[in-house]
């Protein structure tokens, strides 16, 4: 009985933390977070490039969403910088390990996922800038 148990729990707990279930759907960004990428420059360059990565991330935020759909096509909308909400077709995909997704929009990149819930999702990545993206899931 013990071995069932255990079985059973085993299972249950691969199922909850399957990445992919959680992926698909719709994600607003919330947040973005260049500390890991000023950490690594000079003064000069924070100084040139704060300001615009700043004024890039307002015009963002809660106007900015990807989908990830099951068949591995994305969408990505966001605006532009005339301020027009302009969508990007794609594919996404997971490394081997599954620790990381891979956005094939225009090119390749790829974030490391830091969080992934239902209602939440973190991705980071080393590529230039670095970064930290913050998501929360709509309900369609």
């Amino acid at each position: 009985m013990k071995i069932f148990t255990f079985i059973s729990l085993f299972f249950l707990f691969v199922a909850c933390s399957n990445p992919t279930s959680n992926l698909i759907g719709k994600w607003k960004l919330e947040s973005i977070d260049y500390s890991p990428y000023f950490a690594e420059v000079s003064e000069e360059v924070k100084t040139m490039f704060q300001e615009k990565m700043e004024d890039q991330t307002k015009r963002m935020m809660g106007r900015t969403f990807f989908e990830f759909k099951e068949d591995n096509s994305m969408r990505l909308e966001s605006p532009n910088f005339e301020n027009v909400i302009v969508p990007f077709d794609g594919k996404w995909k997971y490394n081997n390990a599954k620790d990381s997704v891979i956005f094939d929009l225009d090119g390749e990149e790829h974030y490391k996922i830091k969080t992934i819930t239902a209602s939440k999702l973190v991705l980071t990545t080393n590529e230039s800038p670095k970064r930290i993206l913050s998501f929360s899931k709509i309900d369609l």
